[in-house]
C-alpha cells in the first residue's frame, strides 16, 4: 500500500474515531463544544491544505471559522485560535516526516504562518461579539 494511502486512510479514521470520543466529553463537558470543534475543524482545514499548492484557501477558511469561533466564545479566544491554527503545521510535520510530502523544515516553518490567520479570525469574530453587545447595550437605553 502506498504511503499516500495509508496517510490518508489513518488521517480519514481518526477524524471519524474523533467524533464518538467528542460526543463522549461532550457528555461530560458540554462547554467544551467551541474546543472540539475548533480542534476538528482546525484538523479539516489541514488535510484540504494538504492536497493543495496555495494557501489562499487555507487563509479564507482558517479566518472564517475563526471568526465564527470568536464570536461564540471571545472569553479565551488565544486557546480557540490556537486549537483552530495549530494542525495545519502539525499535519504537515507530520506528513513530511513521513514521506506523504517532501519533508523540507522551511515549509513547515512557514505552514506555522497559519496561526496567524487563525488568530486574527479569532480575535475579529470576539471584537464584533463586544461590539454588537455594546450596541445592543446602547440601544436599549
Amino acid at each position: 500500500m502506498p504511503i499516500q494511502t495509508a496517510f490518508t486512510m489513518v488521517m480519514f479514521y481518526s477524524m471519524v474515531l474523533f467524533l464518538p470520543a467528542a460526543a463522549l466529553a461532550l457528555w461530560r463537558w458540554p462547554r467544551a463544544w467551541v474546543l472540539l470543534l475548533a480542534l476538528y475543524l482546525g484538523w479539516l482545514v489541514s488535510l484540504m491544505d494538504l492536497r493543495s499548492d496555495d494557501p489562499q484557501g487555507t487563509v479564507l477558511l482558517l479566518v472564517t471559522l475563526g471568526l465564527f469561533i470568536g464570536f461564540a466564545r471571545p472569553a479565551g479566544a488565544w486557546r480557540w485560535a490556537l486549537a483552530l491554527g495549530v494542525w495545519v503545521p502539525m499535519v504537515g510535520a507530520v506528513a513530511g516526516a513521513s514521506g506523504v510530502t517532501a519533508p523540507a523544515a522551511g515549509d513547515v516553518l512557514f505552514s506555522a504562518l497559519a496561526l496567524v490567520p487563525a488568530f486574527v479570525g479569532v480575535y475579529l469574530g470576539a471584537f464584533v461579539r463586544r461590539a454588537s453587545a455594546r450596541f445592543e447595550t446602547a440601544e436599549t437605553h
